[in-house]
């Protein structure tokens, strides 16, 4: 068949709805079952009114009665193409969206979530950070992931910016499901519907865990903390006690020491909390930037005593 032999390089086809030896409409639909969107006009005669119907339901995208002008003929055909074109170009869009969306996916740790924060995406990335499967994170909302070192603050901050419709970015502290912490450089966009209302929030991540060193996270939490008091202790072979219990019983055994920590410590100091942090203290010389401002921290506090 001639259309075969051409179909890649046809947009319209001009048809008859009958001809003298053979059924117009099995001609479309043998169109339509190789290519649904090449744009088809049906010229009809008086006697073809019964074939419309079906030829409806091939979607046929216009009609040209007997006997018609030229003038109406190349209008027809205008309307057309211009339907032709948008296809073409949505088409394209849609080829361009689909590889933006890929590489995103490929290089970003994405989530989505409903008006009310509640998670209705993840991607792969998501999942192999955090350690989780889509169907444990669906529904679910990201504290599942929150870490306990994360302030209150920065999620009302959060939450403040997007529901005014704005996008916000900062760094956040989470907590995969083995126990893990990582730290994601993270951008979160409210998306708005057609009249400007939260349809829902797309957030998107990068892994910065490996950047994030022990002493820049220390040195990090010390200037948001002004009034933190410091004790560094050394426990020689601290990795065996990682290596003999898993890390639910690691985290219970630092808990309980830091509890009996802040009980010994002197009520003047009105300590109510206490975070560990793990570092290797050998790297703290007495030079060093942090050390210089725990010597600070400390002299005012102990001369009390």
């Amino acid at each position: 068949m001639l259309y075969e032999e051409h179909r890649l390089a046809i947009d319209v086809i001009v048809t008859e709805l009958s001809f003298p030896n053979a059924k117009g409409i099995d001609f479309i639909r043998s169109i339509r079952e190789q290519n649904a969107f090449v744009t088809i006009v049906a010229v009809c005669a008086r006697g073809d009114t019964a074939l419309i119907p079906q030829a409806l339901e091939l979607n046929v995208d216009g009609f040209l009665f007997k006997p018609f002008t030229q003038e109406k003929l190349f209008s027809t055909l205008d309307h057309l193409l211009e339907k032709v074109y948008l296809r073409y170009e949505n088409t394209q869009n849609a080829l361009l969206l689909k590889q933006y969306i890929d590489i995103t996916n490929a290089s970003s740790i994405i989530s989505k979530t409903d008006p009310n924060g509640f998670i209705t995406f993840v991607n792969d990335k998501f999942c192999q950070i955090t350690g989780y499967r889509p169907d444990e994170l669906l529904g679910q909302q990201h504290n599942i992931i929150r870490h306990p070192d994360m302030p209150k603050s920065a999620f009302k901050d959060l939450w403040t910016t997007i529901k005014a419709k704005k996008t916000w970015q900062g760094v956040v502290k989470n907590r995969a499901k083995n126990g893990d912490p990582y730290y994601v450089k993270t951008t979160v966009q409210p998306i708005l519907n057609a009249n400007g209302e939260i349809e829902e929030f797309i957030s998107l991540r990068h892994d910065i865990t490996a950047i994030m060193s022990d002493k820049k996270q220390l040195f990090d939490y010390l200037s948001a903390n002004a009034l933190s008091v410091l004790i560094l202790i050394q426990i020689e072979d601290y990795t065996v006690l990682e290596k003999f219990y898993d890390k639910g019983s690691v985290e219970k055994i630092e808990q309980t020491f830091g509890k009996t920590l802040l009980y010994l410590m002197p009520i003047l100091g009105d300590f109510s909390a206490f975070t560990i942090w793990k570092t290797d203290c050998t790297r703290l010389r007495s030079t060093d930037e942090v050390a210089v401002r725990i010597k600070k921290r400390f002299t005012p506090f102990w001369s009390n005593f």
